[in-house]
């Protein structure tokens, strides 16, 4: 909408005014010569008819002559927005050759009251802070509330992207993004993202570095086991990174140390900041075997303390039990089986229901043979499972009364459950006698509609999930999902009951119309229960000569699946008390949280918790209880000293001896280990963006800038005919039309 700022006339003729006088000048003529020719015959007649004939003039005259009326626009007096991005790392702390910090130049260059006045003139300012995530701490008049972060990464690339996220589209308004860092970035991310999304905004985004290139001379270890657990004989890894800055072309070596066993790994840093290597594991006994690791220390080290970790790998004595039942069999299930079968940690049984007179069993990796196997009837029978996955028209297997089992058995002490293909039971007959029972837990409300091919798309719950992280599927998930096809039909939910995360939904516009949940979990403390709510995935393993590079994905997929649930819930295969640890390494200072709970209320349990230190003294810690259906307790531990910690559980009547696990607490800090500034980032993502990248000591030339660019953004006044109005025009109309009927009338014409 457009509405005045001021009131001005501006004469805008439709041609040089020389001939609109001339025209204007024979039009006059013209009417006056032509009515005294008649005056003497009728004299008042022809002078009004005169005068109504110089006013048709004079009205024609003024719109010849294009008054025009000055109108701005809404964006004059509208400010632009910005928003200044603040990096408090640590290596802001960073003292420079000027002997001030980086942050207080930050904070009295670029965020000065002076400074935050001038801006403020042109623009809507807000101010942000970010370290591992952004925080927003006010506006432009109140920029001292900065606060210097105790966390010890900075992620640049991704606070960023929150930031805009956070900014709509630019509408008539000016609106940019200043980011004022050292440039690092401890994730090391591609900036591409920051430079797409702010150019799909129209967001200009600025950046200022801090900092200079001075550089330290020092190493680092950080190891963790790749896999949460391993079974017996199973092959497994310990991943090492070995950080470096200063010793670009150095060697070092990698010792690692297992007991008695010792094996030395040579390290050529090749001007990386940071190599990985993975060591192989492989243990026949159940446990937690404890690998210790250090690298050699080298000539202009200014630390040597975190030259050695150690890194835990744990060894369980159970498969996980995988029961998959199917009652009208199809390619999915048949892919399904041939996935989790490749998978040497699970044990599975496979029950399906052929015609309605042939059942097929096929048990892989356990003691039992096929055929002395039957679909669980009970709760104990449906408790030897971890996971039960339902196919299609599962009533032709199991009756209501055994769903029911298995309802109380998940409300109850827990187990994992996904329908692999949809809507897993029929809408008529015993399937609407299970389908009743099952919906009391399942995380959709199903329509009874059904859907045609479509693809699928991670949501933002999806893209975060442990299940598909890209350590875990070795590859980005939300790419290869857009390039594999999605379902080839499936069941439309009518809702997702309250409890449910979606984590995929299905493509607009395709088969399934607008989006709908296509991946939903749901989870009760005890056990968590999936819905896939088409079927058609199983072609993800008949690749194109394309996509080969993502072979291997569709096995990974379920495999990752059955893992994530097993060891995502709160008991270990096969186990009634659990004892799990937030991290198996953490820095020092940082918080530890240790869960402990229980399957079932045992009378006279009282669990206690000790922490054993690396100085060989031990301490009971507090176990706060926590609401739930079964017993629940935790505990913060703070690490304080370097090397290993063992966490002890003694709970009389429940554990026969006691239960422990271990964790190693390192001095690291990424932030203090390099703190060279790294401007090519900042100037990366200002080139990206259609922004200016500015030094420290530019603060005054981004002023200027900025005020040139709020200017250049408002929409310039325009005019418009004032003319160009509905009455205006009747009134010409009338004058002329008048002037010829009084003619007629008069027999002039």
């Amino acid at each position: 909408m457009i509405t005045p700022y001021i009131f001005s006339i501006v004469w805008r003729p439709i041609f040089d005014t020389s001939w609109v006088w001339l025209l204007l000048s024979l039009a006059a003529f013209a009417a006056g010569f032509a009515y005294s020719r008649v005056f003497e015959t009728y004299k008042y007649k022809s002078l009004w008819l005169l005068i109504l004939r110089l006013l048709s003039i004079a009205i024609l005259a003024v719109i010849l002559f294009g008054p025009s009326e000055l109108l701005e626009s809404e964006s004059a007096n509208r400010k632009g927005s910005l928003s200044v991005l603040a990096d408090v790392s640590e290596s802001m702390l960073t003292e420079d050759k000027s002997g001030r910090t980086r942050l207080q130049d930050v904070q009295e260059k670029w965020l000065s009251n002076d400074v935050l006045r001038r801006l403020d003139e042109e623009y809507d300012v807000q101010l942000f802070q970010f370290a591992e995530k952004p925080r927003r701490v006010g506006s432009a008049t109140n920029g001292d509330n900065f606060r210097v972060a105790e966390g010890q990464d900075t992620f640049l690339v991704r606070s960023t992207t929150k930031v805009l996220s956070q900014m709509g589209r630019s509408k008539g308004k000016s609106q940019a993004l200043l980011i004022l860092s050292d440039g690092i970035d401890s994730e090391n991310a591609t900036v591409n993202r920051v430079g797409e999304m702010a150019t799909a905004k129209g967001i200009g985004v600025h950046t200022a570095v801090f900092g200079s290139d001075s550089v330290t001379r020092d190493m680092a270890v950080v190891a963790a086991a790749k896999q949460d657990y391993l079974f017996p004989n199973e092959s497994g890894s310990i991943v090492a990174k070995i950080y470096q800055v200063g010793f670009d072309a150095g060697r070092t070596i990698l010792n690692v140390k297992q007991g008695a066993d010792k094996q030395s790994i040579p390290i050529d840093f090749k001007n990386r900041g940071v190599v990985e290597v993975e060591i192989p594991v492989q243990h026949e006994q159940p446990g937690q075997y404890e690998y210790e690791l250090s690298i050699k220390t080298l000539t202009g080290e200014t630390e040597v303390a975190n030259n050695v970790q150690s890194a835990f790998a744990k060894v369980q004595p159970r498969r996980m039990q995988v029961l998959l039942i199917e009652g009208a069999p199809f390619w999915d299930t048949k892919f399904i089986a041939q996935s989790l079968r490749q998978d040497e940690r699970i044990e599975l049984t496979q029950i399906s229901q052929v015609n309605p007179r042939k059942r097929v069993t096929i048990v892989t990796r356990g003691d039992e043979k096929g055929g002395s196997v039957a679909a669980p009837k009970t709760k104990d029978d449906w408790s030897k499972y971890d996971v039960v996955i339902f196919g299609r028209e599962i009533e032709n297997l199991i009756t209501a009364a055994s769903a029911k089992e298995l309802v109380d058995l998940y409300e109850s002490s827990g187990i994992n459950i996904v329908c692999s293909r949809g809507r897993p039971y029929g809408l008529d007959g015993p399937g609407r006698n299970v389908g009743v029972t099952l919906s009391a837990i399942e995380p959709v409300e199903w329509s009874g509609k059904t859907f045609s091919k479509c693809g699928i798309k991670l949501t933002v719950p999806g893209q975060i999930t442990r299940w598909f992280a890209p350590t875990k599927m070795g590859l980005d998930v939300e790419t290869a999902l857009e390039r594999l096809s999605g379902f080839s039909s499936g069941d439309v939910v009518k809702r997702p009951k309250t409890n449910a995360r979606i984590l995929a939904e299905t493509v607009e516009g395709q088969g399934a119309g607008k989006p709908q949940p296509a991946l939903v979990t749901a989870t009760n403390g005890y056990g968590s229960f999936v819905t896939i709510a088409g079927e058609g995935f199983w072609r993800w393993s008949l690749l194109s000569d394309e996509n080969q590079d993502l072979a291997g994905f569709y096995d990974t997929f379920w495999s990752n699946m059955v893992r994530w649930l097993v060891i995502g819930g709160d008991f270990e295969p096969g186990k009634k008390i659990s004892l799990k640890l937030s991290k198996s390494s953490i820095r020092i200072g940082e918080e530890l949280t240790v869960d402990v709970a229980l399957k079932q209320a045992a009378t006279g349990a009282d669990p206690k918790l000790m922490v054993k230190y690396p100085d060989g003294k031990s301490k009971q810690v507090a176990l706060t209880p926590v609401a739930g259906r079964s017993p629940r307790y935790q505990a913060k531990i703070t690490a304080t000293q370097d090397g290993v910690h063992t966490i002890q559980l003694d709970a009389p009547g429940i554990l026969e001896d006691e239960l422990s696990q271990k964790f190693s607490a390192y001095q690291l800090n990424v932030e203090k280990l390099n703190t060279t500034a790294n401007p090519i980032n900042l100037k990366l993502i200002a080139d990206q963006s259609e922004g200016n990248f500015y030094k420290s000591d530019e603060c005054e030339k981004f002023l200027k800038q900025v005020k040139l660019d709020a200017v250049a953004a408002k929409i310039p006044p325009k005019t418009v005919y004032v003319w160009d109005q509905a009455w205006l025009m009747t009134l010409l109309l009338i004058l002329v039309g008048s002037e010829w009927i009084l003619r007629k009338y008069t027999g002039l014409i």
